[in-house]
């Protein structure tokens, strides 16, 4: 059976806490939202309003390779948690959008979950980095 949403590639970082959250069932009730909330992902049809806002998330993080332009994504999809009526939401959503919204408002989230490439064209300045698969920008 083929999916319209298949797993997206992550981070070794979210690699690294996906796999403790699937360890752990009270870790992965703080970090994971459905498919595409938190560390890496699990694929599939997103199933609500807030999972496709990670997953337009999750999207923009495999095409963009640039920290200003990841940035700002983390800009957008705080906006759109940020419009979400907290009261369509279960106790448990409201606390995931709570805690989602304060780590992308946070100075580190700026470094967390970024990709390497993206942290090690930072660290080495300007120059460009071929990335196996990338489109040229």
């Amino acid at each position: 059976m083929r999916s319209d949403y298949p797993v997206l590639p992550v981070a070794a970082p979210s690699t690294y806490w996906q796999a403790r959250a699937e360890r752990n069932p009270a870790l992965k009730e703080k970090l994971c939202w459905e498919n595409y909330g938190g560390p890496g992902n699990r694929g599939g049809e997103p199933v609500d309003a807030m999972d496709r806002l990670f997953y337009a998330h999750d999207i923009a993080y495999v095409q963009k390779f640039r920290i200003k332009e990841l940035r700002e994504d983390d800009r957008v999809l705080v906006r759109g948690l940020e419009a979400i009526d907290p009261a369509t939401l279960s106790a448990r959503g409201r606390a995931y959008r709570k805690r989602a919204i304060a780590f992308f408002k946070c100075p580190l989230s700026r470094w967390i979950g970024k990709p390497r490439e993206v942290l090690l064209r930072m660290r080495r300045g300007p120059e460009v980095i071929w990335i196996e698969g990338a489109s040229d920008r």
